[in-house]
């Protein structure tokens, strides 16, 4: 997220000469005697981080500050200043550091942006970190992970800060996003996004951060589930959205990653030179409009977006594939256990053995299960869900076979055939509620 200014008070710095020592000795050596819980409570209740033992490198200190009468240790940066907590773990800090270069390095090879402005960075625990994004008027500074701030001035950022949550998950993506936004301050704040986003899933994968491949199937899973109810954000409706003060997260995170994936596509169909265009589009107007987005891909934003919704509806990955697959056996279930309470109801009236033989309700039952038999085999089931599918399908078979004995006054077969069916369907049921726990952090079966 970031936040665009175009005036705002100088802050001074005053340099700490006395303190520095201190400071420097505490937070390399045994910080964590007289620092460990000193923070403020987070709103959240995330422990406060212990700091690390002495590094086997120092780090190269170049001073010491008190912001907000909180006090910062400073290293120097290439282009800037970073200035995080002394309780703040060392080994978080080398996390930002070796981010920030990494990041400029994808942000030339994707963005072709060579330099940037002179920029801070701050690394602060989760409440001082809240209260910078009050600061800067954040309406909800909970919902943030990272923040940049600047002012414009002849088209470019001036006064850069990028804040870092030292207690948020996702250090490195959280750093190269709020950096993007430092790189491509001219892009109207949707596009921003999408292309922070872009970048920074670029600077977790050459870093090898973890749960890249599940972060991308929740966010394709949100947009698919929005095209499906129909209330998926169109460019103009993007557009126009108050990003600076939104009041519905689960509406914002959809929209985040609408706006990631919507750049992820218009990469993969417009080849990666698209972006360069697009960022000196927006450059040479010095506009936010949808008009230079337009000027570079040579047709309207609203035929991109109608491609886009094609594409996350029929190109499925391959676990979506497999997810979908457990879905419909889900349902499939749900409707196998609304039979089976059909059925000891009826069995509770006194429909039971040779008494039901040849009762219309035996013969509506017999057709309920072939149908439903019917549509498990007929259902896709790639991956474990192949395994689920088969179980379902002996479960439904076994019902039907139940159903023809008690009809031929078979009853003890018929008994037997319902008891083996009794335990198809709670190995199907165990089943697939493990194969859905596994997939519970991206995949949902709503409608």
């Amino acid at each position: 997220m970031m936040r665009v200014s175009g005036k705002g008070k100088p802050r001074c710095l005053w340099l700490l000469v006395l303190l520095l020592a201190a400071l420097a000795a505490s937070a390399c050596q045994g910080a964590g005697d007289w620092l460990t819980g000193k923070a403020e409570p987070t709103a959240t209740g995330t422990p406060t981080p212990v700091a690390l033992a002495t590094p086997a490198v120092q780090p190269p200190l170049v001073g010491a500050v008190l912001k907000q009468g909180r006090p910062y240790l400073q290293e120097r940066l290439s282009g800037g200043l970073l200035s995080y907590e002394p309780w703040v773990p060392y080994q978080t800090v080398r996390q930002v550091k070796e981010t920030l270069a990494v990041t400029r390095g994808v942000q030339e090879l994707e963005l072709g942006v060579t330099e940037l402005p002179p920029f801070d960075v701050f690394i602060a625990l989760e409440s001082q970190f809240n209260q910078f994004a009050k600061e800067n008027e954040f309406q909800q500074p909970t919902w943030l992970a990272g923040f940049a701030a600047y002012k414009m001035r002849a088209g470019e950022a001036i006064d850069v800060n990028v804040y870092v949550n030292a207690q948020a998950v996702g250090i490195v993506h959280n750093t190269a996003h709020e950096l993007t936004h430092v790189a491509a301050p001219n892009l109207p704040q949707w596009l921003g996004e999408g292309v922070a986003e872009y970048i920074a899933t670029r600077v977790d994968r050459e870093l090898g951060s973890p749960g890249l491949e599940e972060r991308a199937l929740d966010a394709r899973g949100k947009v698919r589930r929005a095209v499906r109810q129909g209330d998926l954000p169109d460019p103009a409706q993007l557009q126009g959205f108050d990003w600076m003060n939104p009041d519905n997260y689960r509406r914002l995170d959809l929209l985040y990653a609408e706006a990631w994936l919507l750049v992820e596509y218009l990469v993969q169909s417009q080849g990666s030179a698209i972006l360069q265009d697009t960022l000196h589009a927006y450059q040479k107007a010095d506009e936010d409009s949808l008009a230079p987005l337009e000027e570079a891909l040579g047709f309207p934003a609203q035929s991109l977006w109608t491609g886009f919704v094609q594409d996350i509806q029929e190109n499925l990955e391959p676990e979506e594939q497999v997810g979908e697959s457990l879905c419909a056996l889900g349902r499939l279930e749900a409707e196998g256990t609304e039979l089976a309470i059909a059925w000891n109801r009826f069995l509770l009236r006194g429909g039971r053995g040779g008494e039901a033989q040849g009762t219309a309700e035996l013969r509506q039952f017999r057709e309920a299960w072939s149908m439903l038999l019917s549509v498990v085999t007929g259902t896709s089931a790639l991956g474990d869900a192949g395994p689920i599918r088969d179980t379902m399908t002996s479960y439904a078979e076994s019902m039907v076979r139940a159903m023809d004995l008690l009809s031929q006054g078979r009853t003890a077969e018929g008994n037997s055939a319902l008891i083996k069916a009794n335990q198809q369907r709670q190995a199907t049921g165990d089943a697939l509620q493990q194969a859905l726990a596994h997939r519970r952090g991206w995949l949902s079966c709503e409608a």
